[in-house]
This record gives C-alpha cells, structure tokens and sequence, in this order.
C-alpha cells in the first residue's frame, strides 16, 4: 500500500510535534528543579540576614602583650553589654565566650 503524500507529511509533522512535546516536558521538568534550588538559596539569604541583623558586638580592648614571648595578646571588655556575660578578661590571649553559638570575629589592628 502507497501512502499519499499528505499522509507523510501529516507523520512527519505528527512526529516533529511528539518531539517537541517530549522536549516541551523535559524544560518544564528542569524549571521547576531550579524553581526549587532558587527558593532554597532564597532562604538561606533570608536566614544569613537575619543572622547579621540580630548580631551582637562585643567591644574588646587590647591591654597588653604575654609575657615572655610576647605573641598571644591579654583583652578586656571595653563596653558593658546588656543580656551577655560573653567575655572575660583573657590573660591566656584567649577571649571566652560563655553563650553558646555561631560567632564571627572581626579584629582591627593599628600597629605604632
């Protein structure tokens, strides 16, 4: 049996459209895993703001140096903080934090 021409090109064409159907479903698929992963790293944005919001500073003042090597550095409180008995005074160069946690540490040092 022949086939009409219009019946080929109605295959052909049938054929094209599955394929981009199937690709069609495949991109959705993917979007929506990258809809996913966006709206976690959304998240985690959200959380590390609110983190750095919330932070509390802690003032130290560097006192002196240990001796007799002279390489670990004694601190004290510069400031009272309301709510925290955080630091004590560190004569082992080792500035304690009583409150358990996460904590980022910024130092500046203005070397004469």
């Amino acid at each position: 049996m022949v086939r009409s021409k219009s019946e080929e090109t109605a295959s052909r064409q049938n054929s094209a459209i599955q394929k981009i159907e199937e690709e069609m479903k495949r991109l959705q698929k993917d979007a929506a895993g990258r809809d996913a992963v966006i709206l976690q790293l959304k998240e985690e944005v959200k959380a590390a703001h609110l983190a750095r919001e919330s932070s509390l500073v802690i003032p130290l003042q560097a006192t002196a140096k240990t001796i007799p090597s002279g390489d670990l550095i004694c601190w004290k409180n510069s400031a009272f903080v309301f709510g925290v008995n955080a630091v004590t005074t560190g004569i082992d160069g080792v500035a304690r934090v009583d409150s358990p946690g996460t904590y980022q540490v910024a130092v500046v040092v203005n070397h004469a």
